[in-house]
């Protein structure tokens, strides 16, 4: 069962994912999978069954302890990804679930999660 616009809907999703997450900054062995709590989406927020991802160059730098606008380690990073939307947040009317969607910088939380 899952939340869908204050519905609530069948959805065969599992209540974790797994995800690449920066433990610290470094080298690669500071990248971790792991197996999180799948998030629910806030108001005006979707949860993004990511297909695919990238990896840019604030990531990287974010990985070296240089990019001054990441998130405090633990975190998932993640500032692009393309999927299929499995949750709509209260408030989401423009979108719905199963469609295609990317995201990009600005918007994207955590998008290194391989759900």
């Amino acid at each position: 069962m899952a939340e869908e616009g204050g519905k609530t809907v069948e959805s065969g999703e599992k209540s974790t994912s797994k995800s690449i997450v920066l433990v610290g900054h470094g080298g690669l062995d500071k990248l971790k999978i792991q197996e999180k709590e799948r998030p629910i989406p806030g108001e005006k927020e979707v949860l993004l069954n990511v297909k695919t991802c990238g990896i840019n160059f604030a990531e990287i730098m974010a990985r070296q302890g240089m990019y001054d606008r990441a998130p405090k380690t633990p975190c998932v990073l993640g500032y692009e990804a393309a999927g299929v939307i499995t949750q709509l947040g209260e408030g989401v009317s423009d979108l719905k679930v199963n469609l295609e969607s990317i995201i990009c910088e600005g918007n994207a939380k955590g998008a290194w999660s391989l759900c």
